[in-house]
């Protein structure tokens, strides 16, 4: 995906891609920072080769769910313009809007759920990581934190237009999870961080 022509489609007055793509590529973002850290620790971390294969993993899939996304958003709005003059074409659309809105609340759940791996892999790297690159697997943890709960924003809105009920409280307790574990994660990789920018040098 070439950067600056995503960026101009973002920033245009198309509905896609929206949230929940940029959202995927700032998990993809985090886990590419990730695997640069990794790399960069190689000569003294044993796991360093392992962490950056996955978070290289990771990013791929981001990569690829910020793909899916635009696409399941443009399949809501077609949807939504959907023939809606007589019964049997209200009832169409109907069973249409809700079927893409259901995929368009699992693409950004799945990306969600890659950027909270993201920081479980950061925050199982953070104490071996190069310490001449420590700033940089906190930029990793901030992208896949904003990444997530961005995502989560996505699969909130979305639920509120559902009318599955089951669907929308299985996918809401799931949500809330991510956000939680997102917070808790973030917040023990950044308090790492921080100690090791501000010991003193020597």
């Amino acid at each position: 995906m070439d950067l600056e022509l995503f960026l101009k489609k973002l920033a245009s007055d198309e509905p896609a891609p929206g949230g929940g793509t940029a959202s995927a590529i700032a998990g993809s973002m985090g886990a590419a920072l990730l695997a640069m850290v990794a790399k960069l620790s190689s000569k003294t971390e044993p796991s360093a080769a392992s962490v950056s294969n996955e978070a290289e993993r990771l990013m791929e899939t981001s990569n690829r769910l910020a793909k899916e996304d635009e696409k399941a958003f443009e399949s809501v709005v077609a949807a939504y313009k959907l023939p809606k003059q007589t019964e049997k074409e209200k009832s169409i659309r109907a069973e249409k809007i809700e079927e893409t809105l259901k995929k368009a609340t699992q693409v950004p759940l799945q990306s969600a759920l890659v950027s909270l791996d993201v920081l479980k892999l950061a925050e199982e790297f953070v104490s071996k990581a190069n310490k001449n690159a420590i700033s940089d697997i906190g930029v990793a943890a901030l992208l896949a934190k904003a990444a997530a709960e961005g995502a989560i924003l996505n699969v909130f809105i979305n639920l509120a237009s559902l009318k599955d009920n089951a669907f929308v409280k299985q996918h809401r307790a799931e949500a809330e999870k991510v956000i939680e574990a997102g917070e808790s994660r973030t917040r023990k990789i950044m308090q790492a961080v921080y100690a090791s920018l501000r010991a003193p040098a020597g």
